[in-house]
């Protein structure tokens, strides 16, 4: 009966086994560079309510230009200066972000003002039906 020679798991990938029966590690071919050293970088801190707060703020207020959408430009704009002011808070404590936070806020109160016109609006109009 034919014995056939078990496989023998290299240690890692690009190692290759001598005739001594010995594993080494692979080589880099002549003429190449040394591989560049890692840098591994601290991501930078963010304040994610402030975003919040200022993407609540735009779209309340875009929303808001359309008087029927009043409701929706409301609920945008009471979250918005919410986000907004706790993002501002925390801003205030050294997080990064506060102008994001004060643009937030203040559209977010733009967003309750158009939607206040809005109800206004939408209400005169049902009126003179």
């Amino acid at each position: 009966m034919v014995q056939v020679p078990e496989y023998e798991m290299p240690p890692g990938p690009g190692y290759w086994k001598a005739s001594d029966g010995n594993w080494y590690p692979p080589q880099a071919p002549p003429g190449s560079r040394a591989p560049a050293p890692v840098v591994y970088v601290q991501p930078v801190p963010s304040n994610g309510q402030a975003v919040a707060a200022l993407v609540c703020g735009i779209i309340g207020a875009v929303v808001g230009l359309i008087p029927i959408l009043a409701v929706p430009a409301l609920a945008l704009g009471v979250l918005a200066v919410v986000f907004g002011g706790v993002a501002w808070r925390k801003a205030l404590r050294g997080e990064p972000r506060k102008g994001m936070a004060i643009a937030g806020t203040l559209l977010g109160g733009l967003a309750i003002v158009l939607s206040i016109v809005g109800f206004i609006i939408v209400n005169n109009a049902f009126k003179n039906l």
